[in-house]
């Protein structure tokens, strides 16, 4: 005794020091509240009602909130409760069964405690079933003092525990010494005395308890991280009854997989099932919401995903761009306490395939009918189906889907949701592959734009090609009209592959035209080229001497004149040319009628100097504001020289003399002027005569007689005899087109004046001409 009475001192002191170090402060203890945002929206929820129900003893806190959440402790400190499945909906462990929940946590982060935890029992209680102790206990286990009843917790019983507050401390407990890395999920026997170990170390007596049923440290304790930050997690359950084994798994976790010896812990194949939970001085929200319990509706759902030819799609089978799957989802009702109600088939489709609209029916038992395209919103399906039961056990919904192109060989997930009033459950994934599609290539040859005369056809030619597919469907389209389609075949090539395809005149319209051709293959893919066609009207032309024969003298200019019109163009230049010489443009920018297509006059005076002497082709045209180019016009203009008196004097003379007393010249006076012009060309011959028309006579009726002479330069002496045409000038053209006649003063024509004459005014009358001849 006295060592013992030595020793306490020590101990309390020692206590108080540790006290001293490690006892936070009050602030310090206090939780922070934190509003949670989810906790009234899990991701599905069944309706409660007649399933579960909360004890009426024991100081449960729990309720049922909205018909369909269960909150088994509210976020406050030093709560407990639980839920149970009513007598009705015992779990029958003779069978198989799932179960599916959602379980919330709060969101106090790692303020939180204490935590909540699945629970099987067939404890005497019942429904009233539930452990006096709050925090640690989490409404199931027996106390955690050393020395406490060990068996005050729920009897004959398993428990899944969701752990969010670590229990090691001479304040809250060695309950979780074994598990002191944090928020933990393990199973336990809380039930069964020899799940808590009572023990002594060097300084206070200790109560810890097996989690896994490991008495220390366990390996498969699982460690989830913090619980509390406003998730709901999906929780499910599976009893294999042949082997007496149950399955849970939290969502974000492994499965973990327990063998029960059914009447070694719970001494009978029925139990009750539920929940339960306690907040300490710190505390959480705990809920849960459920969409399948045990028992309730027992169904299978499948979803099948079928090509054309039946054979089924499915882990990782490979689908291809443009095919039509036919997606069929199948729901069987089994067995259950109820029917399943108020169903709805809800489901995404993936992004790279589509509905095909129009596509879906369902079938009930009834025959099969038609389904309104209108439960699809976008990608989305909510369908409503009847209820099942065992009458009606069997419904299904079929309805395909077009496969879209992809880049990239792109794996896909299928799932469809059964969401009942009762029981909601999802079919197996379906999982495949949308092979990439190459999309062909299609060129044309020609860049363009091409131009084209009005009445002018056009031969498109390209290619295509296609790696993975070996026909291609070739669509030709003239402005948004399509012209043809044809299904070409590359042989399996990989190479480009020749197209053609005529376009007639009468398929252009004047102006631009715009030519597409897409080259597509089965599975949707494609590939377009596009030319521009311009159809211009090119400017016409007349010419009123076109393709004639028009003289013209040499030095003189030529007026050409016709009319132009143009179907299209706004502006033009005219052009002329004379044989091979460089085009002349006459007319520069000259508009079009506002009325395109009506004839404008022209007219142009083509000058002399460009004319020589001889025939000249003169041809004109119009180009227009786009370089398009008229027909041409051709007019032969012949010019010819001329010969031809430029100036005669109307009145010459010769000079007064007296009678001479032996026959005399009587000389030319200065007023002789006789001017030819000679433009025929060097070397043309040509000669002047004169005739004496009027014989010289005066007032008196005198005559000169024979009187008029011509002396050449020879100065041989010429009568020019009344009548008689005279030689009086010869020449050969030379350069100069214009000749004076010009005798010297004792050449030429002269009057002889014989001494027997009378005196007087003597006229005669001399008519020129000009002979074109040597």
């Amino acid at each position: 005794m006295e060592k013992n009475n030595r020793k306490f001192p020590r101990v309390t002191l020692s206590l108080m020091l540790i006290m001293g170090l490690i006892l936070p402060s009050s602030g310090w203890l206090a939780p922070v509240h934190v509003k949670a945002a989810n906790e009234n929206n899990p991701p599905s929820k069944i309706d409660l009602t007649g399933i579960f129900i909360a004890p009426t003893t024991g100081g449960s806190n729990s309720s049922v909130i909205g018909g369909n959440i269960v909150q088994i402790t509210p976020n406050t400190p030093n709560q407990k409760g639980g839920i149970w499945s009513t007598e009705a909906n015992k779990m029958d462990l003779t069978k198989d069964f799932n179960a599916s929940m959602y379980i919330y946590f709060g969101n106090q982060g790692a303020n939180a405690a204490d935590g909540m935890a699945f629970v099987m029992h067939n404890d005497s209680r019942g429904t009233n079933a539930l452990s006096p102790h709050s925090g640690s206990g989490l409404g199931v286990y027996a106390g955690q003092k050393h020395g406490s009843s060990k068996t005050d917790g729920i009897q004959k019983s398993f428990a899944v525990e969701f752990d969010t507050y670590i229990n090691n401390n001479r304040f809250d407990g060695y309950f979780d010494t074994n598990t002191t890395k944090g928020t933990h999920v393990a199973w336990s026997y809380p039930g069964l005395a020899e799940t808590y170990i009572d023990y002594f170390t060097l300084f206070e007596y200790r109560r810890t308890m097996k989690h896994n049923n490991i008495d220390g440290p366990s390996s498969s304790v699982q460690y989830p991280g913090n619980l509390s930050n406003d998730t709901w997690r999906k929780f499910t359950i599976n009893w294999n009854a042949t082997t007496s084994t149950l399955t849970y798994q939290l969502e974000g976790l492994d499965p973990v997989s327990v063998p029960i010896n059914i009447q070694n812990i719970f001494g009978g194949d029925q139990v009750y099932w539920g929940f339960t939970g306690s907040t300490g001085s710190r505390y959480q929200n705990n809920r849960v919401a459920f969409d399948e319990v045990p028992g309730l509706v027992n169904a299978e759902v499948k979803e099948t995903i079928t090509r054309k030819d039946g054979t089924v799609v499915d882990g990782g089978a490979l689908a291809k761009t443009g095919e039509e799957l036919t997606y069929t989802i199948n729901a069987k009702y089994l067995s259950g306490k109820q029917d399943w109600t108020n169903i709805i088939v809800k489901t995404v489709l993936n992004d790279h395939v589509s509905y095909v609209p129009g596509s879906m029916t369902i079938s009930a038992g009834d025959g099969s009918r038609e389904l309104d395209d209108s439960f699809w919103t976008g990608q989305s399906l909510a369908a409503s189906i009847p209820n099942m039961n065992t009458n009606r056990n069997d419904v299904t919904i079929s309805f395909k889907a077009k496969v879209n192109q992809v880049k990239v060989n792109t794996q896909v997930t299928e799932s469809v949701k059964f969401e009942g009033s009762n029981y909601i459950t999802n079919t197996k994934p379906v999982d495949y592959v949308i092979q990439a599609n190459n999309a062909p290539e299609v060129t044309i040859n020609e860049e363009g734009p091409i131009h084209l005369a009005v009445g002018e056809d056009y031969q498109a030619k390209g290619t295509w090609m296609d790696s993975d597919d070996s026909t291609n469907t070739l669509s030709y389209d003239l402005d948004g009209e399509l012209l043809k389609s044809e299904v070409l075949d590359n042989g399996g090539s990989t190479e480009p592959v020749d197209w053609s395809y005529p376009i007639t005149s009468d398929q252009l319209k004047l102006g631009e035209n715009n030519f597409h051709v897409i080259a597509r293959d089965n599975g949707g893919a494609y590939s377009d080229a596009t030319i521009k066609i311009i159809v211009e009207s090119p400017p016409a032309i007349s010419l009123t001497d076109a393709n004639r024969e028009i003289p013209v003298d040499f030095g003189t200019e030529y007026t050409i004149s016709g009319s132009w019109n143009d179907l299209d163009s706004n502006l033009v230049d005219l052009y002329y040319a004379v044989d091979s010489n460089t085009p002349v443009k006459f007319a520069s920018n000259v508009s079009n009628s506002t009325n395109k297509g009506e004839d404008i006059d022209y007219q142009h005076s083509i000058p002399a100097d460009q004319l020589s002497l001889g025939m000249h082709q003169v041809t004109v045209y119009v180009v227009d504001d786009t370089g398009r180019k008229s027909n041409i016009e051709v007019v032969t203009v012949n010019v010819t020289g001329k010969l031809s008196f430029m100036s005669v004097t109307e009145n010459v003379s010769f000079e007064n003399m007296q009678i001479p007393n032996q026959p005399t010249y009587s000389k030319r006076n200065n007023d002789w002027d006789i001017l030819v012009k000679d433009t025929r060309g060097v070397g043309s011959s040509w000669r002047l005569t004169a005739t004496l028309t009027d014989e010289f006579s005066d007032s008196q009726g005198h005559f000169l007689r024979d009187a008029l002479k011509f002396v050449n330069e020879d100065g041989i002496e010429t009568t020019m005899a009344l009548g008689v045409e005279t030689n009086v000038y010869e020449m050969i053209t030379q350069d100069e087109q214009n000749v004076s006649i010009n005798w010297e003063s004792d050449k030429g024509i002269l009057l002889k004046i014989d001494p027997f004459v009378y005196i007087g005014d003597y006229t005669g009358k001399i008519n020129w001409h000009l002979i074109d001849a040597p």
